[in-house]
């Protein structure tokens, strides 16, 4: 049998974390709440990551209501956890000039998940 490759590569008993981006046509359209609802279904139930966790700028709004429409409990707020560039979007690179932004932190565990894989979305019918 052949070595799972992202099951060796992934560690589930950490927690997962990542991000997401809409491209503007795009926003407002429920993409980033179906995504992120499907691959937090994935993760939890498919991989068997025991917690999720999800960061950005306090001062974007629309990824709030993403987490929330998702699932995700609000845990509390990073203070000076993310640099962010010009554009006002977060880099993981050093740029010259540095600011510091906060970034509210949410989470979603096993427990918590109320929507399964091969289900349909709970807010837009769309399977999962």
């Amino acid at each position: 049998m052949p070595p799972n490759l992202l099951g060796d590569f992934l560690q589930p008993a950490l927690p997962g974390s990542g991000g997401l981006g809409v491209l503007p046509a795009a926003r407002g359209a429920g993409v980033a709440s179906h995504g992120l609802r499907a691959l937090t279904a994935w993760a939890l139930n498919e991989i068997g990551f025991h917690r999720l966790e999800l960061d950005h700028p306090t001062h974007n709004h629309a990824s709030c209501r993403v987490a929330t429409k998702s699932g995700y409990l609000l845990e509390g707020t990073k203070r000076s956890a993310a640099v962010m560039t010009t554009a006002g979007t977060t880099c993981t690179c050093m740029p010259a000039s540095v600011e510091w932004a906060d970034e509210c932190f949410w989470l979603i565990d096993a427990e918590r998940l109320t929507f399964k894989p091969g289900s349909h979305d709970p807010f837009d019918g769309r399977p999962l």
